[in-house]
């Protein structure tokens, strides 16, 4: 290959490829389902395509004398191609590195040639290396990927076209150029008119021309040209006609007026209704501090005051300054600025220091009854945040009054009146709640996105994912991540974090853990608690952190910066970082800080928390060793079982059931609890009700049947450890069946079987171990040693004891090149009474033509029956081994060696555990 032939393609065109081709593994397999069966992303698909495309001419391109080469070796000698002779660069998306480096470096040094990613990075590889050679019989496999595959579901995912040829690619990567260049030619345009302006005032100011120097306490009426139409500007605007407002406003700034164009600027800022910064709030700014506005707000001009104290609040053209910016507001306000008194009490309102909300609340009536509907926002919101509670409002008339405020802002066509309107009928406060209010304030959330609000883009986005006032789709995934991406590219925290849990769960778009951190450390940088705390999920679970890592310590850090804002999930989750030694150095005070923070989460009403907190005091964990802790840890598990939190019900159960004796009120409690569980569909509640009640009850009882009656419901509910249950119930008993209140309740042969069958399947692995049993015994299956053994190693290789003791004992008696060596060992521990070995020595004995010994066989049986190892009665065993000491090769001395009591898991332990 040649490295001459090598063009970068368009940039933006291949890093949209890249995301549409890249596999990326489902979290969950719901998710993994909706996105790939569904057909939302069909990046499985397409990878897969891509890779059929390019078979035959790779086959044919490495093919030898034998004919054309296997798929794995034409795509291992291609790798191997590349990475020997192909020195090329490629776009940093490809990589994700910052900057354009090789590929022997970055990508293929990093797998194997056989390795079995070649399905997923491979075929994209492949595709771009054909676009940029363009030869060697790979170009009608290059336009059938663009043409017949790609184009299609690349252009409805991306709404951007695919690069069907090397040249449209580098002919839009061409346009791009130029249109860098001539924006950077605008850019210096700019600057060199502003340069000169900035003399010209530099030569006024020289000059004697303006010299602003008065108390800004004292009032000033100015005679500005450009004044009249901002004041007109002004009366549109408290009229609700933002039109008329930005018009006037124009006009004034165009007439030179200073406070014109800070007042646009602000708009501009803020993003008042549709209006889209893109620079021109900090031109405006700029241009008015040209003009004079500094000196025009120190002589005493209100308006002036009023904009010049809000710029430097906002620190926009200027450096900010806090104190001075509040000093003009107020010196505004005190002669009759409502926007001054607006601007203050937003301040206020977003200020941690409690003495201002009552004066902030005052600014805001103030503003209200001047007629600014920022005003009667305002007022609204601090009765909704229960700010100055002295404030002479019941907590609930406050909330009524809030609604009344918003509506009324909101029918004079105010944006974050109709935002906050929203809000309040989606959390049904101060108003009636009614299944209509979704809707409603759904409506409310579109009327106010569509003019700019991008708190509201945000929470219709969520509603819409939710499904509340719609339906669940995915259309309306997709428009709520339209929605958040909207919000987020303004810097709205909110909708950068929803954007990142977007990405994080595969919502509306392809799963991308790399974007999700993005989205979440943008929004975390700002300071916003729940995406400081994703932020920090992503680094402990090494998910999007590729490029450093999973860190704890960043983790931790991050945790403790939400913790710290009262932010409950942070803070549980920064505790169980001390409680397992996450990020944090070891310390015999890691348990007890971890208490703290769960305590903190746990008063803030977080039910997981409050679980945790239980099991510390449970387990004496973090808390001073009192025989009060039981009690206490109880009433933590109450709090998390009343909000819902359903792991709370078995501790609580074990709890009382340990601390109680049956017959006492407590007891019945715990009992009721559990039962109340599983008539309410909880399958391990119905296992443990099962197993209680027979466990309480005498055989074939009514309480027993009553219990079995239980273990098959927890069976049909989908609980692998209940359906284990009854395929042991049955084998103990032998067959189970029983009639009370004229019905009967029973367990088949086949009913344990699939039990048992299914359990396994879910992987219990008591269930594994007992199936590898009941293939050695003959039991419910047909007797097959080899399965039996697979079974056991199965279950050993999932840490079940159980199973590890039968694999080793199995796998010695199955030795076919050790058979002498394993007959002698099994004889030896036979002799010392080893029960393991006892069962070999018969098996060996009666099965094995090489050492055939009845006798010994009987012998063994009989030291077997002995010790009380048989599943039948005594008389029945005798039977058997006398059949087995005269040659009968039909006695079932499987179920003689029955190993149930020694290698089944005891149903008791269950209950415990």
């Amino acid at each position: 290959m040649s490295s001459e032939k090598m063009v970068i393609p368009d940039v933006e065109a291949f890093e949209y490829f890249c995301k549409i081709v890249r596999l990326k593994h489902a979290k969950r397999a719901a998710q993994a389902k909706r996105l790939f069966f569904k057909r939302e992303a069909p990046v499985n698909e397409i990878a897969w395509t891509v890779k059929e495309h390019f078979r035959n001419p790779l086959q044919e391109k490495y093919s030898d004398n034998a004919g054309s080469a296997p798929v794995p070796i034409a795509w291992s000698r291609f790798l191997n191609d590349l990475k020997k002779d192909f020195p090329g660069k490629i776009p940093r998306q490809f990589t994700g590195e910052p900057e354009l480096r090789d590929i022997q470096e970055n990508l293929l040094d990093k797998w194997a040639p056989t390795t079995t990613k070649s399905h997923k990075l491979v075929p994209l590889l492949a595709y771009f290396w054909a676009h940029t050679m363009a030869g060697d019989g790979f170009a009608s496999a290059v336009s059938a990927v663009d043409h017949d595959i790609l184009g299609s579901s690349f252009e409805k995912a991306f709404n951007k076209p695919v690069p069907h040829t090397m040249s449209v690619a580098k002919a839009l990567y061409d346009r791009v150029l130029e249109e860098e260049r001539i924006s950077k030619a605008r850019k210096e345009k700019q600057i060199f008119v502003g340069a000169g302006l900035a003399a010209t005032c530099i030569a006024l100011v020289v000059g004697g021309a303006y010299l602003f120097l008065a108390n800004p306490s004292q009032p000033v009426e100015s005679e500005a040209l450009g004044n009249s139409a901002y004041n007109e500007a002004m009366d549109h605007g408290r009229e609700g006609d933002f039109d008329g407002f930005l018009a006037d406003l124009r006009r004034s700034n165009e007439q030179g007026y200073p406070v014109a164009a800070a007042r646009l600027g602000v708009s501009y800022l803020l993003g008042e209704r549709t209006l889209k910064n893109e620079g021109l709030g900090e031109r405006y700014i700029e241009t008015a501090i040209e003009r004079g506005l500094p000196s025009l707000a120190r002589s005493g001009d209100v308006e002036a005051q009023n904009a010049y104290g809000f710029i430097l609040l906002r620190g926009v053209g200027i450096e900010k300054d806090l104190g001075k910016g509040v000093d003009f507001l107020l010196a505004a306000a005190s002669h009759g600025s409502s926007r001054a008194g607006v601007h203050l009490a937003e301040l206020y309102l977003n200020n941690k220091s409690a003495n201002d909300d009552c004066d902030g609340l005052g600014f805001a009536i103030a503003a209200r009854q001047a007629e600014e509907f920022d005003g009667y926002f305002l007022e609204a919101v601090y009765y909704d945040r229960g700010l100055c509670p002295e404030g002479g409002k019941d907590p609930k008339d406050r909330l009524v009054a809030a609604v009344e405020l918003l509506t009324h802002a909101a029918n004079h066509d105010h944006p974050r009146a109709t935002w906050k309107l929203g809000v309040m009928y989606a959390r049904n406060r101060g108003v009636q709640a009614d299944p209509e209010n979704d809707k409603i304030a759904v409506e409310h959330f579109r009327e106010a996105a569509n003019k700019g609000v991008t708190d509201a883009q945000v929470d219709l986005g969520s509603m819409l994912r939710d499904g509340r006032g719609s339906e669940v789709s995915n259309e309306n995934d997709r428009a709520a991540l339209e929605l958040f991406r909207k919000a987020a590219s303004t810097g709205n925290s909110r909708g950068q974090l929803d954007l990142g849990w977007s990405y994080d769960m595969g919502r509306g778009v392809a799963l991308d853990d790399e974007e999700a951190v993005r989205w979440y450390k943008l929004a975390a940088e700002q300071g916003l608690a729940a995406a400081q705390n994703n932020l920090a999920m992503m680094y402990v679970e090494d998910e999007g952190v590729a490029k450093e890592g999973r860190n704890d310590e960043t983790a931790v850090d991050w945790l403790r910066k939400a913790a710290e804002q009262g932010f409950a999930l942070a803070q549980k989750n920064l505790g169980w970082m001390y409680e397992v030694d996450r990020g944090v150095p070891p310390s015999s005070d890691n348990d007890s800080i971890a208490v703290s923070w769960y305590s903190q989460a746990a008063e803030l009403g977080l039910p997981s928390a409050q679980f945790n907190l239980a099991l510390m005091y449970e387990n004496n964990r973090g808390v001073e060793d009192s025989e009060n802790n039981a009690a206490i840890a109880e009433g933590w598990y109450r709090k998390a079982l009343e909000q819902g939190h359903k792991p709370a019900l078995y501790p609580l159960v074990v709890n009382l059931t340990g601390r109680f004796e049956r017959e006492t009120p407590e007891w019945e409690e715990a009992f009721n609890l559990i039962s109340q569980a599983s008539d309410e569909g909880d399958g391990k509640a119905s296992a443990m009700v099962g197993k209680t009640l027979i466990r309480m009850s005498d055989p074939r009882t009514v309480g027993e049947a009553r219990g079995v009656e239980r273990l098959l419901l927890s069976w049909k509910q989908g609980h692998a450890m209940g359906a284990y249950m009854v395929a042991e119930t049955y084998l103990h008993s032998d067959g189970y069946s029983c009639m009370f209140e004229d019905s009967k309740v029973e367990i088949t042969e086949t009913d344990a079987r699939n039990a048992l069958e299914f359990s396994a399947t879910e992987g219990n692995t008591c269930a594994i171990n007992l199936l590898g049993v009941s293939y050695e015994i003959g039991a419910l299956h047909k007797f097959d040693s080899q399965t039996a053994l697979d079974y056991y190693r199965q279950a050993m290789e999932a840490g079940n004891k159980n199973g590890e003791e039968n694999h080793i004992r199995l796998s010695s008696l199955l030795a076919v090149d050790n058979r002498q060596m394993s007959y002698a060992r099994i004889s030896d521990l036979a002799a010392k009474g080893n029960v393991a070995a006892l069962c070999g020595l018969a098996y060996e004995t009666l099965y094995s033509k090489e050492q055939r010994d009845f006798a010994t066989a009987g012998e063994a049986l009989k030291q077997l029956r002995n010790m009380g190892m048989s599943a039948y009665s005594k008389d029945e065993t005798n039977a058997i081994i006398e059949q087995a000491v005269d040659g009968d090769e039909s006695a079932e001395v499987r179920k003689v060696c029955s190993p149930f009591r020694e290698n089944v898991i005891s149903v008791d332990k269950f209950i415990e555990r």
